[in-house]
């Protein structure tokens, strides 16, 4: 009887006790997140609201552009220097990581604001890109096959407090 009542004891125990911790456990072990992998880490570091002004041949501001970059959609809008909406499109993103250098490819275009709202166009384009902090470097016309254009780099600065 002794012995029953000393079961009955170490079973109340690990129903109480030692179940429920393992059960815990296990909850916390599968509520931690995977760690991301570069390419993750890449994405979340250009979510956001960027902007840059856009210029003429003599380098007088007439306009600004705004880019934002919500999951895997990114949205440009282009505006005149009294500050009206005369374009944006929305596109797909997918970043790669080629050895040191980071792609940035769009596909999907699509006319959202301005004179061809509406049209959708054929393709998409990559370009490479590099974020220092609150700056985006958007390199064109770099990669193979784009020799004849001359190199450009876009220098985007983020939205104080846009981030996503």
């Amino acid at each position: 009887m002794k012995q029953f009542a000393r079961f009955t004891q170490v079973f109340m125990l690990l129903v109480t006790v030692a179940i429920p911790a393992i059960a815990a456990d296990e909850t916390k072990s599968k509520e931690q997140p995977k760690p991301k992998t570069p390419v993750q880490l890449d994405l979340a570091a250009v979510q956001g609201r960027w902007e840059r002004p856009l210029t003429d041949n003599n380098g007088n501001v007439v306009g600004n552009a705004v880019k934002e970059i919500k999951g895997d959609i990114e949205t440009i809008s282009y505006f005149d220097a009294a500050g009206q909406l005369r374009h944006a499109h929305k596109v797909k993103v997918k970043l790669k990581r080629l050895g040191r250098a980071r792609l940035f490819s769009y596909t999907n275009i699509g006319i959202t604001a301005g004179p061809n709202k509406g049209r959708k166009v054929e393709g998409g384009g990559s370009y490479l890109y590099k974020v220092e902090g609150d700056k985006f470097l958007e390199i064109t016309n770099a990669l193979v096959g784009e020799e004849k254009d001359e190199l450009t780099v876009l220098t985007w600065k983020r939205v104080k407090g846009m981030s996503v």
